[in-house]
């Protein structure tokens, strides 16, 4: 008898612990599943017609649109080497020339540097600067 009286107890308490589970395994939710959250940055209903809003944390932006930038530059007939520098709304661009350049040439890769960078990407005011050895 007694026997038996430990036996419903335990059956009772493994019941009581699965129907705890099942609620807690079937009432959970993992962030991407909640509706109208951003897990990068917050943003509840963020949408393309906000573009203004960035869409991931702003170390990965910083590091990809220098990045893009580098490609970018390094695509253009004279440059050897690129290096920016991102204050805010500013994208300092420093261009190492691969040989010494005339004057009609430093100004016509300013200019080429400049468009690249304006059409490509327009969310930053671009100073840029050739560097000289």
């Amino acid at each position: 008898m007694v026997r038996v009286m430990n036996n419903r107890r335990v059956y009772s308490l493994i019941i009581r612990i699965a129907i705890v589970i099942t609620l807690l395994a079937a009432c959970g939710r993992v962030a991407d599943e909640i509706p109208g959250q951003d897990r990068n940055g917050g943003y509840i209903g963020l949408t393309e017609r906000q573009s203004n809003a960035p869409l991931h944390p702003i170390q990965q932006t910083n590091y990809e649109d220098a990045q893009t930038i580098r490609r970018m530059l390094l695509s253009l007939d004279h440059v050897r080497s690129v290096q920016t520098i991102t204050k805010g709304s500013v994208v300092y661009v420093y261009l190492h020339a691969a040989e010494s350049l005339s004057e009609e040439q430093e100004a016509e890769m300013l200019a080429s540097a400049k468009n690249a960078l304006n059409h490509n990407n327009p969310r930053y005011e671009y100073r840029v600067y050739i560097v000289h050895q």
